[in-house]
C-alpha cells in the first residue's frame, strides 16, 4: 500500500516538475491527473479515503473563498451593473453552447451542461457525480478548458505587458501575491484553521454536500472581519491539487481513457467556440469600462484556477477588473448554475 503510494507522490511530482518546465497552466492539477489516470488505467487502483475527499472539499472551498477580493470588489461596486452583464452573458454563451452539445451521443445526459460550465473547474468536476453526469468526461474537458485558456491568457498578458512597457503612462502599482511567507503573513495559519473548522462542522452535521459552499462563505466572512487577506501556503494549495487529481483520475479504467479522448474534437470545438464568444462579449464590456480589450478579454475568459496566471504582467486596474470578474463569475457559477444546470438537464431528458 505504502510503495503504490509513495510511487503516484513521486510520479506526480515529477510530472508536475516536467509541465512547470514548459509553464503549463494548471500543473499542479494536471499532472497529478494524468498520473493518476496512468496508474489506474495499469490496474493500480487510486482510491482515497471519504475523509481525506472531505477535507480535500473543505479546502478547495477555502481556496476559493481566498481568492475572492472583497475590498477591490466594493471599490468597484459602481460598475456593477457592467460586470454582471459581462458575467451573465459568457455564463448564457456557454450553456447555449452545452446544450447544443449535449445532443451529441459522447456526451451521455446533462455531462456536456456540466463539462462546459465556464470556470470553477474543479468544483464543478467534484459535483458531477452527484448529477448523474459523466465524471471523467466532465474533467477532461474543464481541465482541457483551463489548459487551452490559460495558455491563450499567458500569451494575451505577455502582449499587454509588451504593449504597456511602450506607454510610459502605464505604469502601476503591481498587484499584490497572494501566496504569503509563512514566518511574516498570519494569513496561512488562519486559512489553514478555516479549512479545520469547515471539516469538523461538516462532519459533524448532515452538511457533507456543502463542504465546498461552507467553506467559501466561512473564508469570505473572515475575510470582511481581518484587515488582511486570507491566502494558503504554496504547499497546502499544492496539495490540495494533487489530491483533487488523484480523486478524478481514480474514477478512471483502463476502458475509459478511449472514451475520454474520443471527446477530444469536441473538447476542441466547444472550447474554440466559448473562447470566440468571450471574445465578442469582451469589446462591449472594455468600452463600458474604459479598459483595455486584452484586460477585457482576460477577465472574462473562463479559465478557473488559471486566474493567477491570466493576471500575471497586468498591474493596477487591469489586475483588479481581472480578479473582480473572474471571482464575480465563480460566485454565481458555485452559487446558481448548478440549479440551473439541474432544471435544464430535466427539460433536456424531458425531450
Amino acid at each position: 500500500m505504502l510503495p503504490k503510494w509513495s510511487a503516484l507522490l513521486i510520479g506526480s511530482a515529477a510530472a508536475t516538475y516536467v509541465l512547470g518546465q514548459f509553464s503549463v497552466p494548471a500543473g499542479t492539477i494536471v499532472g497529478p491527473l494524468i498520473v493518476a489516470i496512468i496508474f489506474q488505467a495499469a490496474g493500480f487502483t487510486v482510491i482515497l479515503p471519504s475523509y481525506l475527499v472531505l477535507l480535500t472539499r473543505c479546502g478547495v472551498g477555502v481556496l476559493i473563498g481566498s481568492a475572492i477580493p472583497i475590498t477591490s470588489i466594493i471599490d468597484h461596486i459602481m460598475d456593477g451593473a457592467v460586470y454582471m452583464i459581462g458575467v451573465l452573458s459568457v455564463i448564457a454563451g456557454a450553456t447555449l453552447i452545452g446544450i447544443w452539445f449535449a445532443k451529441s451521443p459522447l456526451l451521455p445526459g446533462a455531462t456536456a451542461i456540466w463539462a462546459l460550465t465556464p470556470g470553477a473547474a474543479t468544483a464543478m468536476s467534484l459535483e458531477a457525480p452527484c448529477n448523474a453526469c459523466d465524471i471523467r468526461i466532465v474533467a477532461f474537458m474543464q481541465y482541457f478548458r483551463v489548459l487551452v485558456i490559460g495558455v491563450l491568457g499567458a500569451i494575451l498578458s505577455s502582449a499587454y505587458s509588451a504593449e504597456r512597457a511602450t506607454d510610459p503612462g502605464g505604469s502601476a502599482t503591481a498587484f499584490p501575491s497572494i501566496a504569503a511567507d509563512l514566518l511574516q503573513d498570519p494569513a496561512p495559519f488562519l486559512s489553514f484553521g478555516i479549512i479545520c473548522i469547515t471539516f469538523l462542522l461538516v462532519s459533524a452535521l448532515p452538511m457533507r454536500s456543502f463542504a465546498l459552499i461552507m467553506g467559501i462563505f466561512l473564508t469570505l466572512a473572515v475575510s470582511i472581519l481581518r484587515p488582511f487577506r486570507l491566502s494558503l501556503s504554496p504547499f497546502v494549495v499544492a496539495s490540495l491539487h494533487y489530491l483533487v487529481a488523484w480523486e478524478l483520475g481514480g474514477r478512471f479504467q483502463k476502458h475509459d481513457v478511449l472514451v475520454v479522448f474520443q471527446t477530444l474534437p469536441l473538447s476542441i470545438l466547444a472550447t474554440g467556440s466559448l473562447v470566440a464568444w468571450t471574445a465578442g462579449v469582451a469589446y462591449p464590456f472594455s468600452i463600458a469600462l474604459d479598459i483595455d480589450y486584452l484586460v477585457a478579454i482576460l477577465a472574462l475568459m473562463p479559465g478557473g484556477f488559471t486566474l493567477a496566471a491570466l493576471s500575471t504582467g497586468i498591474s493596477g486596474t487591469g489586475a483588479e477588473v481581472v480578479v473582480i470578474t473572474q471571482a464575480l463569475r465563480l460566485l454565481i457559477v458555485m452559487l446558481f448554475v448548478p440549479t440551473i444546470n439541474r432544471a435544464i438537464s430535466k427539460r433536456l431528458q424531458m425531450n
